[in-house]
């Protein structure tokens, strides 16, 4: 019928996936959208709603555990929307930086 469970939802650091971004899946699929379309869509929206975001608190054991799955992942470069998750400093920039030589 019209009734959908969800019975799971990512937690990617603990934070739940944003409860609108399920709605806006199950609205694209009721239009008409193709499910395969649908289906990515979702995927990338629900991989960056509960992501880390600028200001938050990370302790040292969460940051490196970040950075170890960052490594771990296909295309660590970019988030799924093409957001950058990697910044390239060469050693002349970092050092003009700390106005070191």
């Amino acid at each position: 019928g019209t009734t959908v469970k969800l019975s799971t939802v990512p937690a990617p650091l603990g934070r739940p996936a944003d409860a609108g971004a399920f709605r806006e899946t199950l609205a694209a699929l009721a239009s008409g959208d193709d499910p395969e379309d649908a289906r990515e869509d979702a995927l990338a929206e629900l991989a960056c709603h509960p992501s880390l975001k600028a200001g938050d608190a990370l302790d040292t054991e969460d940051a490196q555990a970040l950075v170890d799955r960052l490594g771990q992942c296909e295309q660590p470069f970019a988030c799924p929307h093409g957001r950058p998750t990697v910044l390239s400093v060469n050693e002349e920039t970092l050092a003009a930086g700390f106005e070191r030589q």
